[in-house]
């Protein structure tokens, strides 16, 4: 069943609709995300390359439901890029998740994060910032 829906981001995410798991594919249509014997969900991806290509990503149960995080900190080498993701609760935060990325991978998630918050702002309105404590 294909149900027409918005695709704001170049990369396919999994969605809800009507309490079903759905997946955004290359076309800008929905598809019901199909569960393997495994548990695994297959989800296809837009390629970022000149080519059309598609992947097959497999996301486990626990995966699915990704994870909150309200504090990061970035750090880098020569090499890569470390993404820290804390759930900052006091008395103390939680690292939730860690993403390291090589530089130029550092550099094109920046530039399609960019790309992203422009398409929302122009659809949702300005993202309204406050100011850094210290």
């Amino acid at each position: 069943m294909d149900l027409e829906a918005e695709h704001s981001g170049e990369w396919a995410q999994a969605e809800v609709f009507k309490n079903k798991k759905y997946m955004t594919n290359k076309n800008k249509t929905m598809k019901k995300i199909n569960r393997p014997e495994s548990g695994a969900k297959p989800l296809e991806t837009k390629s970022t390359g000149t080519e059309d290509a598609q992947m097959n990503v497999k996301i486990t149960d626990e995966m699915l439901p990704g994870v909150y995080s309200n504090l990061m900190q970035i750090v880098h080498t020569k090499e890569e890029f470390i993404f820290d993701y804390f759930l900052n609760a006091p008395p103390q935060g939680i690292l939730v998740s860690r993403i390291i990325l090589s530089p130029g991978h550092a550099k094109r998630f920046c530039r399609a994060l960019i790309e992203n918050i422009k398409k929302f702002e122009e659809k949702y309105g300005v993202i309204a910032e406050e100011k850094e404590t210290k």
